[in-house]
């Protein structure tokens, strides 16, 4: 199977993203899979190293570029790929990966670290209080068309599950310590 992550966010400061990615990859390379990486930086590279092939799209600087261009790049490599499932945690391109998916039939899931920012909040305001059939959609709109959209915290969980009760989780940060304990090691 072949699995694409795209991550607005990963470098040596990323906040852990880099090691959860890395740790992805490993996972999926053991069990067969082919595993891509889409994430940002200063130029467009491709790298095939031991966790799967990392594909970096130059993001705009100060002195020009747009993101409509970044995100329009980060499309058509997925569009490249092909993949089977989809993966993303990229605020700047779920709401055109989130349709490629759908109008693709790829099972996709859309990963929030922490809680939804105000953008989904007011985006679900919005459409609570609006008809719906408008041109785009709201955010809330455009994330239910991912088989899943993940929250790692409760509060963002609770967020979710009020806008987007057919496609929300949870999966918190961290290890469950009741299943792997300290306590319950063996030699």
């Amino acid at each position: 199977m072949r699995i694409v992550h795209v991550s607005n966010f990963f470098g040596p400061r990323s906040g852990g993203r880099d090691s959860t990615l890395n740790a992805l990859a490993a996972g999926y390379q053991h069990a067969g899979h082919e595993f891509f990486s889409i994430v940002p930086g200063t130029t467009n590279t491709w790298s095939h190293a031991g966790i799967g092939t990392r594909i970096t799209i130059a993001v705009p600087t100060q002195d020009g570029g747009r993101f409509s261009e970044t995100a329009a790049a980060i499309l058509h490599t997925v569009d490249r790929l092909a993949p089977d499932r989809l993966e993303v945690a990229d605020r700047l391109t779920f709401r055109s990966l989130g349709a490629w998916a759908s109008r693709t039939s790829t099972p996709a899931v859309y990963l929030m670290n922490g809680s939804p920012a105000a953008w989904l909040l007011s985006s679900a305001a919005a459409r609570a209080g609006a008809t719906r059939g408008r041109r785009g959609g709201s955010s809330t709109d455009q994330l239910a068309q991912f088989g899943r959209v993940i929250s790692t915290t409760h509060t963002g969980e609770v967020t979710l599950r009020a806008a987007l009760p057919s496609v929300a989780d949870r999966v918190p940060l961290g290890v469950d310590l009741e299943t792997f304990s300290p306590l319950r090691w063996s030699a």
